[in-house]
């Protein structure tokens, strides 16, 4: 780094980050001016698409900002643009994604002329740049390639009301196979169920990875380097030594005159443009409304009682176990102390097991002849690790699951390993699991009192075996939490999802009011939580259009998309602790970051749509956090709303569960209270 741009403020702000400090993993981008003439012309498709092809102009970058396309130069450049171009000023105030691309294209063009192999991420505004002086960590025929992940990002300050360009920036390694099938196969390696690219050649992805090591006993090894160098210390070693990487070649970028980069300046929060602040996890309330304040919820939930405990109090659970006939003396065993948890954590005092044994080399439907699924109310089916990975059209467990849920009987897998393995916390969750698919409700979070009757829906997506995109099921969550309505019928693809999710809205929504004895003329709010940004012809449209048909009651909107597909990232004290949860950073006028706990760095980026009628981006993340205390999965809370998980699951499975031969995806809608498919 230059004695220019490292100066002992900088070096005082890593010093005073390790004590006390929060940090983004965010430069600012200080320009030494905030204006400057750039060349523009009236935007229109024809004249884009012959500016980009024209291989006289290669030397110029082309951007389109509302009714204007502007151009500026790549590089030194003779080319010259054909009439029609004026110079306007461009502002960072008027003009921020103008200027946010301008600074954006001169790194890419840098690290291009430097012979560096720099590539866009698809579906994000991430680059990639493969790190050529770093080695690479070799595992035989797999590699791991070290890559910075840069973007350049626009954030407004609401501290100081200004516009500010950022530069995030992160690494990881990216997988790559270095020999090719055929000496793969040569090594005995069998490839002949892997994953494949569009080419039909092996790639490495998850699956192929896991395989191929597992297969030549390096797996322990790869996990303990990945969990080595994703280590947070690592990574904010990392955002260190960029940072000087960066102030070096401040004057080397090349911009539109007069426009330069003057320093990449990083600093902890609090800071002149953002800061940090906690947001206080809820209160869980059991039965009767009694709460208690602990981090350990199974004990808490065992002192005072679930939430619905009043439903179960004199009711006789009926429970059918399935297990290969191999297992029955391991399972016996584990019926016992699952019993127990039931009983005393639970809560359920009244269970009986029916088991019913699967006869070697016979598939587990061959047992649903031995009972009848109307008598049971929960189906327990013990599988394996390995029958987990056999295709789902032949799965023995998947074909089941698929009989029961035809007969309204939902189920729960649990493994033998598992089993074995005598688990405290597993069993605990599996205790967990089993009460919500039969309809109970453990907690639910607290209750804030509002004007306005408030309803929150989840819309989720999965990927479907042959990779194709379906976008999955809207869930409705009352304020607090509590589950009021799932819907199943609404796996659908991009082709009728405006006119599916407008149906399924009026409809659900028409059911919501109805439960709620909501008054015509009340005010009621919508929060959406979207897997993806809003889009103006699929859910602002289907909205509009649901929304027609209750102008009888004052409805507000709001549009929230969140998202881990981003390259943010939060440290504290140079990654040495982890930011508590709940930490909440708001990075412009209608985003925010909110880390959730755990040992990553990453947070939920929050992106409320601009078009929202409602727009409170504090209580909505306030309301992100709470439901993120909601997942009746597991005691510990997770990183991510059930808003979010819950709706993926069920399209995922739903997605998984087609695949099996005559299974009826309609019973599914009399099944929507329970928590069939979590």
């Amino acid at each position: 780094m230059t004695s220019s741009t490292w100066t002992k403020s900088d070096a005082r702000s890593f010093l005073t980050s390790e004590q006390t400090g929060i940090s983004l993993n965010v430069y600012e981008v200080e320009l030494n001016q905030d204006h400057l003439p750039l060349w523009g012309i009236p935007y229109s498709d024809g004249v884009f698409d012959s500016l980009r092809a024209n291989d006289h102009l290669t030397d110029f970058f082309f951007y389109r900002f509302d009714k204007t396309l502007y151009a500026w130069e790549r590089r030194e450049t003779t080319q010259i643009l054909p009439s029609g171009f004026q110079q306007e000023t461009v502002s960072l105030n008027e003009h921020a994604p103008v200027i946010r691309k301008i600074v954006e294209q001169s790194i890419v063009e840098y690290f291009r002329h430097h012979d560096y192999r720099v590539y866009s991420v698809k579906y994000s505004s991430n680059w990639e740049v493969t790190l050529k002086k770093e080695r690479a960590e070799v595992f035989r025929d797999l590699s791991l390639l070290p890559t910075m992940v840069f973007s350049v990002t626009n954030l407004f300050s609401t501290k100081s009301e200004r516009q500010i360009i950022g530069l995030a920036i992160s690494k990881r390694y990216i997988p790559k196979f270095t020999s090719d099938e055929a000496e793969l196969n040569r090594r005995h390696i069998d490839t002949r169920d892997w994953d494949r690219n569009a080419k039909d050649e092996i790639s490495a992805s998850s699956r192929n990875r896991r395989l191929y090591l597992e297969g030549t006993n390096q797996a322990d090894q790869y996990t303990n380097f990945l969990k080595s160098a994703e280590k947070p210390t690592r990574e904010f070693d990392f955002l260190k030594s960029s940072l000087k990487s960066f102030a070096e070649i401040c004057s080397k970028l090349f911009l539109p005159a007069p426009l330069k980069v003057a320093q990449f300046r990083f600093v902890n929060l609090p800071n002149s443009s953002f800061e940090a602040s906690t947001i206080a996890k809820p209160q869980y309330y059991f039965q009767n409304e009694k709460t208690k304040v602990g981090d350990y919820y199974d004990k808490i939930l065992s002192e005072l009682r679930p939430y619905s405990y009043d439903l179960f109090a004199n009711r006789i659970v009926r429970i059918v176990v399935v297990t290969p006939e191999a297992n029955e003396g391991t399972v016996d065993e584990y019926l016992v102390k699952l019993r127990q948890i039931l009983e005393r954590t639970i809560h359920l005092r009244k269970i009986e097991f029916s088991v019913f044994t699967v006869q070697a080399r016979q598939p587990y439907v061959s047992v649903l002849s031995e009972f009848d699924p109307l008598n049971f109310d929960l189906a327990i089916v013990v599988v394996s690790e390995q029958q987990k990975k056999i295709p789902i059209p032949q799965s023995p467990y998947y074909t089941l699951k698929a009989k029961l849920l035809n007969q309204r009987l939902p189920t729960q897998d649990v493994t033998i390993e598992v089993i074995r393995k005598a688990n405290k916390w597993a069993d605990n969750n599996i205790a967990l699991n089993i009460y919500s698919k039969l309809g109970g409700t453990a907690w639910t979070i607290e209750k804030i009192e509002k004007n306005a009757s408030e309803f929150i829906i989840g819309i989720g997506s999965t990927i479907d075996e042959r990779r194709s995109l379906i976008i999955g099921f809207a869930n409705i969550f009352d304020y607090n939490g509590a589950y009021l309505l799932g819907d199943c019928s609404q796996i659908t693809t991009k082709a009728n999802y405006t006119k599916q999710l407008t149906t399924y809205l009026i409809s659900q929504l028409k059911t919501a009011l109805q439960m709620k004895n909501i008054a015509k003329g009340e005010s009621v709010r919508l929060v959406f939580h979207i897997f993806k940004a809003a889009g103006e012809e699929f859910e602002i449209k289907a909205i509009e259009l649901a929304l027609a048909e209750f102008t009888e009651y004052s409805i507000k909107y709001a549009l929230v998309n969140l998202s881990y597909n981003h390259n943010y990232g939060v440290f504290l004290r140079n990654g040495n602790d982890t930011p508590k949860r709940g930490t909440f950073i708001q990075i412009a006028t209608y985003q925010a970051l909110l880390h959730l706990g755990g040992n990553s760095p990453v947070p939920v980026l929050i992106r409320l749509d601009k078009r929202s009628s409602y727009k409170d981006i504090y209580a909505i993340t306030k309301q992100v956090l709470f439901f993120s205390h909601l997942s009746h999965r597991s005691f510990k809370p997770p990183n991510k709303p059930v808003t979010v998980t819950y709706p993926n699951r069920m399209a995922k499975l739903v997605t998984e569960l087609k695949q099996v031969p005559d299974w009826d995806i309609d019973v599914l809608n009399k099944m929507s209270d329970k928590l069939w498919f979590i």
